[in-house]
């Protein structure tokens, strides 16, 4: 497993943050480079943020119903 990973990304010490980070950012910046980086923010616009926080939503479109989770 440890030769699928980047070089880079198990000998670095300082992992960046960054907000709402463009793909063609992530694909210069750290992706190629394999530098780790944390993402956040870059779901912020996703309908789904807003509507799976919201239950009236979720029980008008999925109603009360059992899932099974294996």
């Amino acid at each position: 497993v440890l030769q699928l990973l980047p070089v880079k990304s198990l000998a670095s010490k300082l992992v960046v943050k960054r907000s709402a980070l463009s793909l063609e950012k992530f694909l210069k910046d750290h992706y190629l480079s394999g530098t780790p980086v944390i993402i956040s923010d870059c779901m912020a616009h996703w309908p789904a943020k807003k509507n799976w926080n919201n239950i009236d939503y979720l029980l008008r479109v999925a109603g009360d119903r059992t899932v099974p989770v294996e």
